[in-house]
């Protein structure tokens, strides 16, 4: 009987780490949001800046894997600054 209550305590505990995910976990420590989300290739992604570096970057956490990538202007230098 102890046995039960042991495993369906651990398997209890197993199901509800595993249901919450990553979520919450989106705080931008050392970063600026310089736009709301918007959508690229159908991706929500929002634009912040890395307040170091000054480099702006298209986040995603949405997805599973989730990206982060630098913006690039169209003369293909990277964006910096405001």
């Amino acid at each position: 009987m102890k046995i039960k209550k042991i495993l369906l305590i651990g398997i209890i505990s197993i199901f509800c780490f595993s249901t919450t995910g990553c979520k919450g976990m989106t705080e931008t420590k050392g970063f600026t949001i310089i736009s709301e989300e918007k959508k690229i290739d159908g991706f929500p992604v929002t634009e912040v800046m890395d307040n170091e570096t000054k480099i702006h970057y298209y986040v995603n956490t949405s997805s599973h894997e989730g990206f982060m990538c630098p913006v690039y202007k169209a003369d293909g230098t990277i964006k910096k600054g405001f």
